[in-house]
């Protein structure tokens, strides 16, 4: 399944000759033992979000539109985004936004519906307005303390005509990086044999929850304080967040 490269490897070895088979880490990730599910401190972009005062917190998203195998059913794309919540419990996100409470929600709290829209004859004019519509819905149907912050529909055409998935999610759940995730795990759900018990996705790390109340640990024992200076004295294009 390919050579596994750490972050690690690449630190200690930042030049493609220095990473050598050698060199890569062979040991699984420590995966931590704290329950994903419960509240969990503010990390500072949570904290950030907040300060930013917006007038409607809630309608704050990104948008990803996937062409998707017409053989692919709609039942499947429905459990295929249920194994992603399952999978990554920070998709399950809620916050408080005017408490600046935050908590990572059961799968049973978390609503994983996948609306269908049938789009056949329409032309690519037609289609574009329906979809730019579409994800103005369900930008406007996510609520910061209701999970789930990430929606889906999906777009079915004519026989044999791939489907469009449309995905919108809070910016608070993703990111440039996250969203390639989020690809990669699809890309594998939505793949023969279309067996989701038997399909193995992203390896298991540290929980956001557990990583959010380290974070806050480290702030608290003065962790970062010695780097504190630099960052303070830093150039920034639109304000300075340590000032």
């Amino acid at each position: 399944a390919g050579i596994q490269i750490s972050g690690t490897d690449l630190f200690k070895s930042p030049t493609l000759s220095g990473l050598t088979p050698s060199s890569f880490s062979t040991s699984s990730p420590n995966i931590d033992e704290m329950n994903p599910i419960g509240e969990f401190p503010l990390t500072p972009i949570h904290r950030y979000f907040v300060e930013l005062d917006l007038q409607n917190p809630d309608f704050w998203h990104q948008n990803l539109l996937l062409e998707i195998p017409y053989s692919v059913s709609y039942d499947h794309i429905v459990d295929s985004i249920t194994a992603l919540h399952e999978a990554h419990p920070s998709l399950r996100l809620t916050m408080d936004y005017h408490s600046g409470s935050a908590r990572i929600a059961s799968m049973i709290e978390t609503e994983t519906e996948v609306r269908l829209l049938a789009v056949a004859n329409q032309d690519e004019s037609s289609l574009r307005a329906t979809i730019e519509a579409e994800a103005n819905f369900l930008g406007a149907s996510i609520s910061l303390n209701k999970p789930s912050l990430l929606k889906a529909t999906l777009f079915e055409g004519t026989d044999n005509e791939p489907k469009k998935l449309l995905i919108v999610a809070h910016h608070l759940l993703v990111d440039a990086v996250s969203w390639q995730i989020i690809i990669q795990d699809l890309d594998t759900l939505l793949s023969p044999p279309f067996r989701i018990a038997e399909t193995s996705l992203s390896p298991p790390t540290t929980s956001f929850r557990q990583w959010a109340s380290q974070l806050k640990e480290r702030v608290d024992d003065g962790a970062f304080k010695k780097d504190l200076a630099f960052w303070t004295n830093q150039p920034y294009p639109i304000g300075n967040p340590f000032k």
